[in-house]
């Protein structure tokens, strides 16, 4: 047996003889006692001799087994005969064996399999160099599970690795294997130096690995095989989702790829409520790779720098490839306080090609991200290239850098932060703002433009036709439109023009430059008593002496019968180059059928910057006022009247005049105030006749709009 001074033994992460013998040997003891099982042999350092181990009072040292240590000799067999030991003893209540690597370097080519609860340590010397085809080490057995009835033990827990430094396993699968269902494993100050193969793992939890801790560990790879350093699969051993149960946690370790190319993943993640937190990694392909549906994982406080043109992104997700026709939703994702250094500018001396964040297949989609980098450094690149999926939402980007996102598929293609996305353009998209004076119901009888809700109006030409426009009641409780919607825009067509060519539905919106050069997106909620096409065009209207109208079509759709949401995007022409007048403006379009009778129902709808609609909460009322308000009649405060204008006066208008609605008008003679509410006959100017007007009497006037 070796014998070791105290200040050795103390090295054992500060557990004395004392404590250890306390919970593995007094149990090996009591089953030899049994008569379970004859008592095993080992080797005698420096001779052929076996001699019997017993509960001696020492630990369990591989130099008990013969082990040498000196990098020359080849310790396979004593190693294994070491693990054997260990897993002969009872695991009787989960505590685990303490197996002590004495400082040395071991050579060993059968990995170290380990089915019971061990804690394998060293002092920080000592090396273990693997030549084998499998894993280094192993840990837990095989077949644990639920509903096992050979194994019916559901979990293993308590295995550690501690100060131990791995190299070699050039032809490894993995480095230390954590097999299914071994929960709450330990890997900490470990090193990992020139290790691994270029498919292999240096730290591999198979799944089901509750709670992973790897602390402290360093991986060095100065060639051009070991590349991957830490992996964690959220899947079962069958390759079926478990809902990532792996849970790892990653603290202040450090890996850097040496040689000359890009190494492949530090860590890679599939399981929920992952942390990694502190240290650095250095010249991967991805730093941090997470997984499909790979939920809440956090990154903070890392240090990432790319040095080689393999270097493709510090934070990868999804898995490549993939048959998956639905998306992946990576949910809670959190970033901060990292600093990323990407040599991305053109005059670094090592040149890379590499962006922060981005999505390795079609079907990943980000939700409710937070993502804060306080140090950004070399990066031509915006934050993050997104897939243009419907439903990503709650994405919060800063960055001393460029806080933007890309579409993935067209880096050249624009994203928008949530803020930017969530703004509706339209107005009075739920139908809250009905005209003054014309109630819930307007008859349009011939071809013309007629004014029917606030912002809406009803264009139309050719002979004899009729429609009727009213504002309809959701039923409470409805759930065919979400966000309890109150109102929706009925059109019903009951009478076919004869020669007719346009029958459209428009909404206006203020200002021609709104929009101008992006992508947007457009989502309604329609449905009509039988199937018809419709067709959305957004049209850009200069005003007078400004240049022609451009117009832009979303292709057509076909309407069923039951409210459905239906989605178009539009890329808006840029307006440089254009001049604008009086009145110009955005309108959007709905083309109906002109030869057709129906009835049309539209309902809550939004138009936003962006690849894809966000979501439609129901806009503030008092906000819907003042933008209808905006294309209403307001007077000059103050304007002067001389005498011989009393009588019928005609108002011009300031801004482009909604026809047929109603204006408040006051005058001012010097010694009395009198309003009146007054029609507006024409869409071109008030006439009101003024009587008992003096010289230097004071107008104002304004139509208004209300909330019926």
């Amino acid at each position: 047996m070796e014998k070791r001074d105290d200040n050795e033994s103390q090295k054992i992460d500060g557990i004395s003889r004392r404590q250890f013998l306390t919970y593995t040997l007094a149990g090996t003891a009591a089953f030899v006692a049994a008569g379970a099982f004859s008592p095993i042999t080992g080797y005698a350092e420096g001779s052929g001799q076996t001699t019997a181990l017993t509960a001696s009072g020492e630990n369990i040292s591989v130099k008990d087994f013969g082990a040498v240590g000196d990098g020359v000799a080849d310790d396979t067999a004593a190693l294994t005969d070491a693990a054997d030991y260990v897993n002969a003893i009872p695991n009787t209540d989960g505590t685990p064996v303490q197996l002590y690597f004495p400082n040395g370097t071991y050579r060993y080519s059968s990995g170290l399999y380990f089915n019971r609860p061990v804690i394998l340590c060293g002092s920080g010397g000592a090396r273990l160099v693997y030549e084998g085809t499998a894993h280094a080490v192993k840990l837990g057995k095989d077949g644990i599970g639920y509903n096992d009835p050979v194994n019916p033990q559901t979990k293993h827990e308590f295995y550690g690795v501690r100060d131990l430094i791995f190299s070699g396993g050039a032809n490894a699968q993995h480095g230390i294997y954590v097999n299914t269902f071994v929960v709450n494993p330990r890997i900490d100050r470990c090193v990992f130096k020139n290790f691994g193969s270029a498919a292999g793992y240096a730290i591999f939890f198979q799944s089901d690995n509750w709670n992973c801790y790897v602390t402290d560990c360093m991986y060095e790879s100065a060639n051009d095989i070991a590349k991957n350093f830490i992996r964690a699969n959220g899947k079962s051993a069958a390759g079926l989702s478990d809902n990532g149960n792996s849970r790892l946690n990653v603290v202040d370790c450090f890996a850097n790829i040496g040689g000359t190319v890009a190494g492949g993943t530090g860590v890679y993640v599939s399981g929920w409520k992952s942390v990694i937190h502190g240290g650095g990694f250095q010249g991967f392909k991805h730093a941090v790779h997470i997984a499909d549906n790979t939920n809440y994982v956090e990154i903070n406080s890392t240090y990432v720098e790319t040095i080689y043109s393999g270097c493709e992104a510090v934070i990868a997700m999804g898995d490549q490839p993939t048959t998956a026709v639905s998306p992946f939703y990576v949910t809670g994702l959190k970033v901060k306080d990292m600093y990323v250094n990407l040599h991305n500018v053109s005059n670094d001396y090592v040149p890379t090609d590499t962006k922060f964040i981005v999505c390795l297949n079609d079907k990943i989609a980000l939700r409710n991200a937070d993502i804060s980098v306080d140090v950004y450094m070399g990066g031509k690149y915006p934050l993050l290239f997104l897939n243009p999926i419907a439903g990503q939402s709650g994405i919060d980007i800063r960055s001393t850098g460029n806080p933007k996102m890309y579409a993935a598929s067209t880096p050249s293609t624009l994203l928008l932060s949530d803020a930017e996305r969530a703004v509706n353009y339209g107005t009075n998209t739920w139908f809250d703002i009905w005209q003054r004076g014309n109630g819930a119901s307007y008859t349009v009888s011939g071809s013309g433009i007629f004014k029917v809700a606030d912002r809406y109006y009803i264009s139309r030409d050719g002979i004899g036709g009729a429609c009727t426009v009213t504002k309809e009641t959701f039923a409470p409780g409805q759930t065919a439109v979400p966000g309890h919607p109150s109102y929706f825009l009925r059109l019903a067509n009951s009478q076919t023009a004869a020669g007719a060519t346009y029958n459209t539905i428009i909404n206006m919106i203020e200002d021609v430059t709104k929009l101008s050069g992006e992508r947007v997106s457009l989502s309604l909620y329609l449905r009509c008593s039988k199937l018809i096409s419709v067709q959305p065009v957004l049209a850009q209207i200069f005003g007078s002496g400004g240049s022609s109208p451009t117009y832009t079509s979303a292709g057509t759709a076909i309407i069923g019968t039951s409210f459905e949401k239906y989605v178009f995007t539009f890329d808006v022409p840029r307006v440089d180059g254009k001049t604008w007048g009086g009145n110009h403006r955005l309108e959007l379009h709905l083309s109906l059928p002109v030869n057709q009778t129906f009835t049309l129902d539209w309902g809550p709808w939004k138009l936003n910057k962006g690849e894809y609609p966000t979501e439609n909460y129901r806009p503030d009322k008092l906000e819907e006022l003042r933008k209808c308000k905006a294309f209403y009649e307001r007077g000059n405060l103050n304007q002067l009247i001389s005498t011989h204008q009393r009588g019928a006066v005609h108002f011009a208008s300031e801004k482009y005049r909604q026809p047929n609605c109603k204006a408040h008008v006051i005058y001012q003679d010097g010694s009395a105030n009198y309003d009146a509410v007054v029609s507006i006959f024409t869409a071109t100017d008030l006439a009101y006749t003024l009587n008992a007007m003096a010289t230097d009497s004071s107008v104002d006037w304004e139509a208004d709009a209300e909330l019926v």
